[in-house]
């Protein structure tokens, strides 16, 4: 198996964990922190950051520094 495919299952194993968890357990504002970052490391997807932290806005949870240091670098 090539490294690429092998990180995309990686990847792919990983949203399908981050999901499961969910429903054991709601996200705290670590679990959102740690999200954030995997999703900007991972696929670059600014949007879909953006996505999470209105969501953990709108769970009335507070930002904190880490929150936006995960936001706004990559």
């Amino acid at each position: 198996m090539s490294l690429t495919l092998h990180i995309l299952l990686d990847r792919a194993e990983a949203e399908v964990i981050s999901s499961e968890m969910l429903l054991l357990q709601p996200m705290d504002i670590i679990s959102y922190n740690c999200r954030m970052e995997f999703v900007l490391q991972a696929r670059d997807d600014v949007a879909a950051v953006e996505e999470l932290f209105s969501e953990l806005v709108t769970k009335g949870l507070k930002p904190n520094q880490h929150t936006y240091n995960s936001k706004f670098v990559a």
